[in-house]
């Protein structure tokens, strides 16, 4: 019969029995290559350039840029540069490792500059006054009331009162859209009296602190650790009696800040 391509298998006894060649799946002519030392080299090719191995198995190549033009240089110090730049200007780096470069604020007009100490000054300001420093270090400091602008004081007095008589000496009522952190108050009699200091919506005041007066008369004042706050549109009112032999005159005010 003709002569037919087939396949048979092969069995061995020991190792060694069959001797295999490799080779390229073309032309069945390149055969792969194994050495004295049983290492078979493989070459690591994209077809026009091999990779290379040094003797102490380092990998020589070659880093180029996305245009394939500009190779990365190390020198023999085996330290590559790294440029850092913006397409413009360089960072620079002087010969003790130092950065040399200017901080500029966010206009590019303005520069940061250090003196000869090593020192770069930093001005502390709300963008019209600034924070000063004495040559001791230390600082003034100037404490300003939160509110100032919004300071409120009110006074009253009354003629001629008549003895047990309650009177609202002061009698005020928060404007609308604000209210009063309410701070102190003050009372003032030519003889003996009581005062009430007295928050809350028109009607329902409560009493929040009361005074008395001796019979030599006299004045008292009162502060306020933690302020008393009186929403819009309630009363502060003070509520004296004259509670001597005969008719007196009465003084009292509250104050604090309208916010």
């Amino acid at each position: 019969m003709a002569d037919y391509d087939s396949s048979l298998p092969v069995q061995t006894i020991t190792n060694g029995d069959v001797v295999v060649k490799i080779a390229d799946g073309t032309t069945n002519t390149q055969l792969w290559y194994i050495d004295t030392a049983g290492i078979g080299q493989v070459n690591l090719n994209d077809g026009t350039s091999s990779l290379v191995l040094t003797t102490g198995g380092g990998v020589t190549s070659t880093i180029y840029d996305s245009t394939g033009a500009n190779a990365w240089e190390i020198d023999g110090n085996n330290l590559g540069p790294v440029k850092v730049t913006n397409g413009t200007n360089e960072l620079t780096i002087d010969a003790s490792g130092f950065i040399g470069g200017v901080v500029y604020d966010s206009t590019g007009a303005n520069a940061w500059e250090i003196d000869g100490n090593n020192l770069g000054p930093v001005k502390v300001t709300d963008g019209t006054n600034d924070l000063t420093i004495n040559a001791g270090g230390s600082i003034n400091v100037n404490v300003v009331q939160a509110v100032v602008a919004n300071e409120y004081h009110y006074f009253n007095n009354t003629t001629g009162t008549a003895p047990n008589t309650p009177t609202n000496v002061v009698n005020q009522t928060v404007v609308a859209t604000t209210a009063l952190i309410l701070k102190g108050w003050s009372v003032a009699c030519a003889g003996r009296a009581k005062a009430e200091l007295k928050t809350g919506p028109t009607g329902s005041e409560a009493t929040r602190a009361v005074a008395f007066i001796s019979t030599a008369g006299g004045t008292w004042e009162g502060h306020f650790d933690s302020p008393i706050e009186v929403v819009n549109g309630d009363k502060v009112l003070v509520v004296m009696t004259n509670r001597d032999n005969a008719n007196t005159d009465l003084y009292a005010w509250v104050n604090g800040n309208l916010v």
